[in-house]
């Protein structure tokens, strides 16, 4: 794990790359007071300094109401290819990313990563994959914030329940709850739309 400081001082992330290059877990610091705690969710010279050069041009809120809601797999293909910096709000959440780039050597393998309200985790995401995650609690909160607006024409997905995927999703299979039209989407060989 590294820690990067930005020129600003008061602003500390810690990092961990995950084990596909261009997926990276953060912790900024928080501030511990008599009322509670103080974290900063984003700043740019401090996601620089961890090497992280995206500029984020939307937020959005992602909620889903039970334990055991799916969504994905989401992506944008160029020229809305999306960057993203995910964080839970509320709960807690497990992320799970597929390298869709096939030239890269981990083409189709899956990285799962856990976020928690009260852990803090941010997860960055480079252009290039697929996104989607399951609720672990109810009422669970994920700020999503991107690179690029959200594009209807450029938006694609893979269906979460691919075998080629193997994603081990922390419910089981018939207590998972797909989001409308995912349940739907092409698995992996289907899918024409990927990245080079």
């Amino acid at each position: 794990m590294m820690q990067a400081r930005s020129s600003n001082r008061s602003v500390m992330l810690r990092t961990q790359p995950l084990s596909i290059a261009g997926l990276l877990k953060l912790w900024p610091d928080a501030v511990m007071d008599g009322l509670g705690w103080q974290s900063v969710i984003y700043s740019e010279s401090a996601m620089g300094a961890a090497g992280v050069h995206d500029r984020f041009i939307q937020d959005s809120i992602a909620y889903m109401d039970k334990p055991g809601g799916l969504r994905g797999l989401h992506y944008q293909l160029p020229p809305g290819a999306q960057a993203l910096l995910l964080r839970v709000l509320r709960g807690q959440a497990t992320v799970a990313i597929a390298d869709l780039r096939r030239s890269s050597p981990s083409f189709g393998r899956v990285v799962m990563a856990d976020l928690t309200y009260m852990g803090g985790e941010q997860l960055y995401i480079m252009p290039g994959f697929a996104w989607g995650w399951c609720s672990g609690a109810a009422s669970t909160e994920l700020l999503v914030k991107a690179s690029a607006l959200d594009n209807p024409d450029l938006r694609r997905g893979i269906n979460a329940r691919d075998p080629a995927l193997n994603i081990s999703w922390p419910a089981p299979a018939g207590e998972l709850n797909f989001a409308p039209g995912d349940i739907e989407l092409p698995m992996l060989a289907e899918q024409p739309d990927l990245f080079d």
